[in-house]
């Protein structure tokens, strides 16, 4: 008998870079082990972040073409206000360069956003990848199935209209909520709000299972759509791949605080940096400051950069896992409201390293839950500068100690969350979908 076929469909996948690409293709890997034909539907030339490494993998990739919109309004936005082009992408890292639009650029951005990106800005994408997987799943016939991720929320439609043209059975996951996300992630227009509210109803309808990562997402869900039944919709949360034998902080080195990962808008880390100011003050050269992704937000124009942060700018998902294992204190940052919905990815791998975690959290969230849970981690409720210094300080003196050397918690406590258990999970969802269609 054939495998049955599993076509994913995720914009987000190597060598575009962050946890949403990592999952996609983590999760290809171990449905692969998990006796899976899997084939990956992603784009070809996607606009993020990126890294230039070759990669590998034991399926199938198909890659396909794209209209990019958003570049294209970038590039058209630069042309018509500054009389030139300018890059995408920084050459030193990767990373797509920030756009400094003033005031009147911002409400063009805006009003393009609401109006054009319908459902976002990846809906060039659809045609392209409605035919990747059609092509993909037709040949299995009944054994196939089709799973598609947001964000983008267009590979939701490009699945639903692929599961109809192939009769295959679809699973739709949400790695964000979309219309019951904080006010400050919705569009401002009340119209296109309803026009998102319609089209996520429309999909968790046609959609055979919908998978979610975290309670909070799954209960807003729910309660946004009365008529979706629980039975439907299940958390399958990002989890972490372990590491056997993992580099451990030198108590004679300075102690090294790694922050991993982008910085979502509305979180501060000005404040981190004036908190470690005052402990540099205090305590000078006893800790560095290790920067995981895009420098941008970390770097003062007005300021030369001080001698104990380090900026390592895009690396490889590898390197960034063996900062985190190597680190002496972890930190995280999701203190403003608009995240409290969502359980960060690099939380998983940071609970994995089971290093000490520094984590700025609403106190009563989801995520500083599982971190009590399944991490030695030291909550800060807000941005407060004082708090974050002395916090910051007792580690730095229980890195000297050589107390933070070894691992932190047992790793029996965090089992659960790995990749491979939570690919078991979602290997039932789907078994279970297949054979009821």
């Amino acid at each position: 008998m054939n495998p049955n076929r599993l076509v994913m469909l995720s914009y987000y996948f190597p060598p575009l870079v962050g946890i949403a690409s990592e999952r996609a293709s983590s999760r290809a890997e171990s449905m692969t082990d998990l006796g899976w034909d899997v084939r990956v539907i992603t784009v070809r030339d996607g606009h993020y972040h990126t890294v230039s490494e070759l990669s590998t993998f034991e399926f199938p990739v198909i890659r396909t073409r794209s209209v990019e919109f958003s570049r294209i309004a970038r590039r058209l936005y630069t042309a018509a206000l500054r009389g030139r082009t300018v890059a995408d992408v920084d050459a030193t890292d990767g990373t797509i360069k920030p756009l400094s639009t003033g005031s009147r650029g911002a409400r063009v951005r805006r009003w393009v956003r609401e109006w054009t990106y319908i459902p976002d800005a990846q809906v060039g994408w659809i045609p392209f990848a409605l035919l990747g997987a059609v092509r993909a799943a037709f040949p299995a016939r009944k054994h196939a199935l089709i799973l598609s991720t947001s964000v983008p929320y267009s590979a939701h439609l490009a699945a639903w209209a692929a599961a109809g043209l192939s009769r295959a059975p679809w699973v739709a996951e949400f790695r964000d909520p979309w219309t019951t996300a904080h006010e400050s992630r919705l569009p401002e227009s009340r119209l296109r709000r309803q026009l998102d509210r319609a089209m996520e109803r429309a999909i968790i309808t046609r959609a055979d299972h919908v998978v979610v990562t975290s309670e909070t997402t799954r209960a807003g869900l729910l309660a946004a759509h009365p008529s979706l039944s629980p039975s439907r919709v299940t958390v399958v949360m990002n989890g972490f791949i372990p590491t056997a034998d993992p580099p451990r902080p030198d108590s004679g080195e300075r102690c090294e605080i790694v922050y991993a990962g982008t910085v979502d808008p509305g979180e501060r880390p000005d404040v981190v940096l004036a908190a470690l100011e005052r402990l540099e003050a205090r305590h000078p050269g006893r800790f560095l400051l290790r920067i995981v992704g895009p420098s941008g937000p970390w770097l003062k124009e007005s300021q030369g950069r001080p001698d104990w942060l380090q900026c390592d700018g895009i690396v490889t998902p590898s390197a960034a896992r063996d900062a985190m294992l190597a680190g002496s204190v972890l930190l995280l940052l999701q203190g403003h409201p608009a995240y409290t919905q969502i359980l960060r990815g690099k939380a998983f791998e940071y609970i994995g390293a089971r290093r000490p975690i520094v984590a700025v959290v609403p106190p009563e969230c989801e995520m500083a839950g599982i971190l009590r849970d399944h991490a030695d981690v030291r909550i800060v409720p807000s941005y407060d500068v004082e708090e974050l210094s002395n916090e910051f300080e007792r580690l730095v003196e229980e890195h000297e100690r050589g107390e933070l050397a070894g691992a932190r918690v047992p790793e029996e406590m965090t089992q659960s969350l790995t990749r491979e258990a939570q690919a078991r999970i979602l290997d039932g969802i789907l078994k279970d979908v297949l054979a009821s269609g």
